[in-house]
């Protein structure tokens, strides 16, 4: 009888044991569970933030890639390459290189202007769609911005109005207080 009994004592301990490990897996899953959900809020709030600043015109999108009409692509400094708005006017640098100084002093061209036809869309997906018109000395272009639900990454494509060298920066987008670029002299 003794014999039994502790055979049974230690089956309830065993079974204790692999009830500990499910509670200690169950307890592994909630947790990770109650992270995504924390870093899908953030998500969220981030991309909040970014479609705001879009909307509000008050935006600079510091790019770490730069692509050609012909597609190639050049990863870049996010300080020196940029599109910015502010005010009512635009901001457009593309510095590819470090190495050679540039028209605007830091390895590429800068060119700024008045912004014009502003036009928002979003799409029913959460999408959003910016364009406007930018003129300015060196610039008489159409930027269009793209920033998918969800990121803070958006693409701008510049199509300038008297040729076909359209070139598209992507980066994330931040407030201009918020922003670390350094910008060229302007032409």
């Amino acid at each position: 009888l003794t014999c039994i009994s502790g055979n049974a004592v230690a089956q309830n301990q065993e079974l204790t044991k692999q009830e500990q490990k499910e509670l200690k897996k169950q307890q592994k899953k909630a947790e990770k569970e109650r992270q995504k959900k924390i870093e899908d809020i953030g998500e969220t709030i981030a991309f909040e933030r970014a479609a705001k600043c879009i909307k509000d015109g008050s935006f600079v999108i510091e790019a770490n890639q730069v692509q050609t009409r012909q597609g190639g692509i050049a990863h870049v400094a996010s300080n020196t390459n940029f599109i910015s708005m502010s005010n009512g006017e635009s901001v457009i640098q593309i510095a590819p290189s470090s190495h050679i100084a540039g028209p605007n002093g830091v390895g590429g061209i800068t060119v700024d202007g008045k912004v014009s036809e502003v036009k928002i869309t979003e799409s029913k997906s959460g999408n959003l769609s910016y364009s406007y018109n930018v003129q300015g000395i060196g610039v008489s272009a159409v930027v269009k911005i793209s920033l998918p639900k969800g990121s803070t990454t958006a693409s701008a494509t510049v199509y300038p109005n008297f040729n076909s060298n359209d070139i598209t920066l992507t980066g994330r987008v931040v407030a201009p207080q918020n922003s670390k670029v350094f910008k060229g002299r302007a032409l």
